[in-house]
């Protein structure tokens, strides 16, 4: 005579038992407080409200005292998708994915993580801990997280953006004289409004102030063949900054 329990892996908590062996009617009970008439050597199904670890019985019908005669234990699953959060890491050309608290976890590594085709981790599934893989390039990406004890596999497609960085700015040469060693500064990000950046252009002169806001522009004439390298901060909040080195003279484009 057997019990068996299988996950159906398509469909959270739910499963089926198959019972083997018995000639007698019976009522099997779910191990969760619910129960069903049984006939022998049938198949049931039965879905869960909480994942835990149930034990499931027959006790044969008509019989008195009433005790069970077969049991079955095992593990119900959450759905991947519950346990599971796949999304871009912030400020990084990298994906994360983050196993969530379970109950019961196993001891055995539980899911496979492909990032890749040559880049796959396998994990135990820790709670609350973030595994991440850096791709470095903006677009869609796929990450596929496989559930070993379920048996369900998940494609997730993740679109990765270019990080926002703030302040950001870029540096131009200017080629109205090329005589000159001449820059211009741009603001390509900023946060907040009625704000200003401070500008330090690294070689020695005064700081200039210019408005925060993208698109903004300062020009700055050296005095000195050398590299400088030039901050952007906001004047409210010096320890907010971005840093660029610009190299004069401009290397001739080829």
């Amino acid at each position: 005579m057997a019990l068996a329990w299988k996950p159906d892996p398509s469909t959270p908590l739910k499963g089926a038992i198959t019972v083997t062996g018995v000639t007698t009617r019976y009522q099997l009970y779910w191990g969760d407080g619910q129960s069903v008439s049984g006939q022998p050597n049938k198949t049931y199904t039965h879905t869960y409200y909480d994942p835990d670890i149930y034990t499931a019985y027959l006790i044969r019908e008509g019989e008195v005292p009433q005790k069970p005669f077969l049991t079955a234990t095992y593990r119900v699953l959450p759905s991947l998708d519950q346990l599971v959060t796949v999304a871009q890491v912030p400020g990084e050309l990298s994906v994360g994915v983050t196993i969530d608290e379970e109950p019961n976890p196993t001891l055995v590594p539980r899911y496979r993580i492909t990032w890749t085709r040559d880049a796959i981790t396998e994990v135990l599934g820790e709670p609350g801990r973030t595994y991440s893989h850096w791709y470095g390039t903006a677009g869609k990406h796929q990450v596929n997280v496989l559930d070993r004890l379920s048996g369900v596999n998940r494609a997730y497609q993740v679109p990765l953006v270019e990080p926002v960085v703030d302040p950001d700015f870029t540096l131009a040469e200017d080629t109205a004289d090329p005589q000159r060693y001449t820059v211009t500064l741009t603001v390509a990000h900023a946060e907040g409004q009625d704000r200003t950046f401070t500008v330090d252009w690294g070689d020695a002169s005064a700081a200039e102030q210019l408005p925060a806001a993208a698109g903004q522009t300062l020009t700055h004439e050296y005095a000195l063949p050398s590299t400088y390298d030039v901050y952007l901060r906001y004047s409210d909040d010096p320890d907010t900054y971005a840093i660029r080195s610009v190299t004069v003279p401009f290397e001739a484009a080829e």
